[in-house]
């Protein structure tokens, strides 16, 4: 619609509208706001809720987006307030700030709801916090990430047209421009550490505020029964807390200033379900994934396509493998500055850092998980990693409790590790220990395959992780948080599932690469068992995505449920692509993989940069989309190498194509029933997704039985045969 066709919609519709004859009437101007305010509500409820206020802004004041940038400080999961009074010192189940300005000048308040007996100890808490930001300067990275959270939280209203013409005519009657919605990144820019304080000690003013509590009636004693008394308490509020210094006392606690992690990321029991967490872990994962392809230099998989292999290169081999992981670690610790520079984000620099040990850790074991696969040794190799996810636990659960924040998941994968390679070592050094023999000629032959595994992994890698790069380029740690966990939750079957039914394909087609007709047969039976197994947890993630992320892992991560929704379409198709690439390595086709996935990487790129534009939901829809089409050229690809017939091909799916499709109607069926003549939403979410895995999963084995009984036993059967040799 163009502008005139819609001024002349406007004028037909609106233009014989009436005026009511009444002249608007200006809002009485706020007094002078001096002193505490206070005022008690004694309800019968469980729970304390706490709201401190204070004089506002106006739309016009050039101080509004200093306020909005204090606001994005305290609130959030990765704000001050949650990360402090409720990670750390557990006094909240919720904590916030809020920031309103209008015409007339606006609020600012804190928000926390604690136990009615901790009220004084969360009012310290508050207090603490809005004079940390009146007495110190704002971290120049926290501020950074603050401005990038509201900027792009500005370019996402903008997504729709709607969106962009109200905000364009609400400004323009409020007497600012209308290009006012399309200068947030500007007036960002412009303000400094420094402005942020001083905004701070204009606004926040310890005294002149408003302070309201709702309270059940036994917690008079937190209350203050006289505004007068209430507000001599808090004129001494400044005394208290104003001017501290490392190790001065208060209240009988010692307060000290936390120089060791970076600034928000200390002190948090609940560290490992933290979006802002996540989000650094993720970013980091991308590096250290990329540097594992060339650490390895694909000599793992060389170890077990090869038919026959002798001591020596085996030898060779190790003492390659280490000097490459050694060398890797090395150039890592070099381009972490680059990095921080691409994500914007120092705090990512001390977890890759520490995250480089895992190199040099990983190779010294990394040989002899070859080897047991290669003599199909999986319990062995089950007990290894059951034995490394313990003890990576139960480090990343004390360090958390301790307060080592981001650092408690680092600390859980390097645990991991250190366990993992003890085990390898205790047992592979005792069968195939290496010699100190090393000959450039015993690696010919192997470090061709593994160039390709390398240069393969890696482009696999940077096209699986293109969505991290940009998400956490563009939306910062905290929006990438909540992905992971979404992307995490969604690829689950692909990491625990996949490897039971796969981790097999290769030496047994490695062992039939001469004879294309059990190659297409194990083929098809593996991507048969994949969809069976795989399809009914993914599609119950998608249809029960709210209730499962509540139960899982926490109310807290509501906000990634579309985008679990829209990932658990990406991690099916990716179970299902997973075993063609064991065809093509026992077909010695590696060159192949690495140039599908550096097309896979490219689309990637291009796809997800234009998706981000419009929103991070987006972008997932595109990545499933993407994946679909990859799974048709592995398919065409597989069809090429060993040949088989298209409609046996789709046969095979047909016995997982139905089940699904009834699980979902009963699935979607339940879920209707139980919301609307039941008040299933009042229900727990544990209690919702019960019921609806339990009717769901009902309908899929029945319809499996009833379709193909025999084929399921004997599916069944093998399944838990694989499970117990892994």
């Amino acid at each position: 619609m163009s502008f005139e066709q819609a001024r002349r919609a406007a004028e037909k519709h609106l233009g014989r509208l009436k005026a009511s004859g009444r002249a608007l009437r200006d809002p009485r101007p706020e007094a002078s706001f001096t002193g505490a305010r206070s005022a008690v509500l004694r309800v019968d409820k469980s729970q304390a809720h706490l709201v401190i206020g204070f004089l506002g802004t106006t739309i016009t004041s050039r101080d509004r987006h200093a306020l909005e940038l204090l606001n994005a400080l305290l609130s959030g999961q990765s704000g001050r307030l949650f990360m402090e009074l409720r990670d750390r010192r557990h006094l909240a189940y919720s904590v916030t700030s809020f920031n309103h300005e209008g015409q007339e000048p606006g609020a600012f308040g804190l928000y926390i709801g604690t136990s009615p007996d901790r009220v004084d100890e969360a009012r310290r808490g508050i207090w603490e916090q809005v004079l940390r930001l009146r007495d110190e300067l704002v971290p120049a990275a926290e501020l950074e990430s603050a401005k990038r959270y509201l900027v792009g939280a500005a370019e996402i209203d903008m997504a729709h047209l709607s969106t962009v013409a109200q905000s364009m005519a609400l400004d323009e009657l409020l007497g600012l421009s209308y290009k006012e919605p399309f200068r947030v990144a500007r007036r960002m820019e412009g303000i400094t550490p420094e402005r942020l304080r001083d905004v701070a000690r204009r606004y926040l003013r310890p005294d002149a505020f408003a302070e309201a509590l709702v309270t059940p009636p036994t917690t008079a004693r937190n209350e203050r029964r006289t505004s007068r008394g209430h507000g001599r308490r808090f004129r001494n509020l400044p005394a208290c807390f104003a001017d501290r210094r490392e190790g001065d006392v208060l209240d009988g606690r010692v307060v000290r200033r936390r120089d060791v992690l970076p600034d928000g990321e200390s002190g948090r029991a609940g560290a490992l379900s933290s979006p802002g967490d996540f989000g650094l872990m993720g970013m980091a994962n991308v590096v250290i994934g990329l540097s594992g392809g060339l650490a390895q230099l694909g000599l793992s998989n060389a170890i077990i396509q090869r038919e026959n292999i002798r001591h020596e290169q085996l030898s060779s081999l190790y003492w390659a493998n280490l000097g490459s992981s050694l060398l890797t670690a090395a150039l890592l610790w070099a381009v972490v500055p680059l990095v921080v520079m691409y994500y914007r984000e120092p705090r990512v620099a001390p977890v890759l850092y520490w995250m480089a040990a895992i190199f040099t850790v990983q190779a010294v074991g990394q040989q002899f998980i070859a080897l047991l696969q290669r003599h199909f040794e999986f319990r062995m190799l089950a007990i290894v990693e059951i034995v490394g996810s313990i003890v990576g636990l139960g480090i990343g659960v004390v360090m958390a409790v301790q307060g080592f924040g981001v650092f408690a998941l680092v600390g859980s994968q390097l645990g991991q590790m250190a366990a993992r390679t003890i085990f390898l070592c205790a047992i592979g050094w005792r069968r195939w220990r290496p010699r100190l023999h090393f000959r450039w000629a015993d690696l010919s032959g192997f470090i061709r395959f593994g160039l390709y595994q390398t240069g393969e992994r890696t482009i696999n890698l940077l096209a699986a992780n293109v969505d991290y790069l940009i998400i956490g380029r563009f939306f910062g740690e905290t929006a990438l948080g909540f992905y992971v966990i979404a992307y995490q939750l969604a690829t689950l079957p692909l990491h625990k599932i996949n490897p039971v039914l796969a981790r097999f394909a290769l030496p047994v087609m490695s062992r039939l690469q001469n004879d294309p007709e059990k190659v297409q047969d194990t083929y098809q039976r593996i991507l048969q068992a994949v969809a069976v197994i795989n399809g009914p947890l993914l599609l119950g993630l998608y249809l029960t995505a709210e209730p499962a992320v509540i139960t899982l892992v926490g109310p807290q991560w509501g906000d990634a449920v579309p985008s679990i929704r829209a990932l658990a379409v990406m991690g099916f198709l990716k179970c299902l692509i997973n075993p063609g690439g064991a065809v093509l390595l026992a077909k010695d086709r590696a060159d192949i993989g690495f140039w599908q996935n550096v097309g896979a990487a490219l689309s990637n790129a291009l796809v997800f940069y234009a998706a981000i534009h419009i929103s991070v939901l987006t972008l997932a829809w595109s990545y499933s989309a993407l994946k679909l089409l990859e799974f048709v050229f592995i398919v065409y690809i597989v069809r090429r190498l060993v040949g088989f017939n298209m409609a046996r091909f789709v046969g095979y799916l047909k016995l997982p194509g139905a089940a699904l499709l009834v699980l979902a109607v009963v699935t979607v069926a339940a879920d209707y029933v139980g919301l609307t003549y039941f008040g299933a939403a009042r229900w727990p979410s544990s209690a919702r997704l019960g019921l609806l895995v339990l009717v769901g999963g009902a309908g899929y084995v029945a319809t499996l039985l009833a379709l193909d009984r025999a084929l399921v036993l004997s599916s069944a059967a093998a399944f838990l045969k694989a499970r117990k040799e892994k």
